[in-house]
């Protein structure tokens, strides 16, 4: 009987090990396909972006870590040229999105999910921008937030964001100003946080 008294409780401490470390492995490998999904779509947009660059005499940064705070705010695509700078959000999302607050009703299938309202996202981005900019001199710039879904088939309420196909058309028809774009860029450029554990803490 005493040793009944043992082994259940070893048991059933067991079983909760194993549930709590299968749910660690599962969140881990879902974060890590997610993070998979997200660097395709940003590669897609890249290309588009680049092309873009090419062609009309522009200075990118893809994947930039810029001072936020005590932490970090990771933007996915600064592109400047005479229009200033685009700062672009990329999500790689597929299924039906609707709703226009802070979170947003994502459904794949039969299935909904909560997402974050990327318009909002990439607010948090143009501010960090802007602040970095005006904190280092300059006056005359503009800043245009765009949010792009790679996956062209994702259907998304309108003004939410464009689809990457339309990418490059948006870059183009952004007024042109008499900004000094390389000076922004070399300055956004400098100030990039590198340091691998810094950039473990953003937005």
């Amino acid at each position: 009987m005493d040793k009944l008294y043992i082994i259940v409780p070893t048991v059933v401490a067991v079983i909760f090990f194993i549930a709590i470390l299968f749910f660690i492995v599962k969140k881990a490998y879902q974060s890590k396909v997610r993070k998979k999904i997200g660097k395709a779509g940003e590669k897609k947009v890249a290309k588009i972006i680049r092309k873009f660059a090419r062609k009309n005499k522009c200075k990118v940064i893809n994947g930039a870590y810029l001072p936020l705070y005590n932490e970090t705010c990771e933007i996915d695509h600064l592109v400047f040229g005479k229009f200033g700078v685009a700062i672009i959000e990329t999500k790689n999302v597929g299924g039906r999105i609707e709703g226009d607050g802070k979170y947003l009703d994502h459904y794949i299938g039969s299935k909904k999910f909560k997402l974050y309202n990327p318009k909002l996202q990439n607010k948090t981005h143009v501010d960090n921008v802007r602040h970095h900019l005006l904190k280092q001199g300059f006056k005359n710039f503009q800043l245009h937030p765009i949010v792009v879904f790679a996956n062209e088939k994702t259907i998304i309420p309108d003004g939410l964001g464009i689809h990457a196909n339309e990418l490059y058309d948006t870059l183009k028809r952004l007024p042109k100003g008499n900004y000094d774009y390389i000076a922004m860029y070399k300055v956004i450029k400098s100030i990039r946080v590198k340091s691998p554990l810094k950039r473990l803490f953003h937005f």
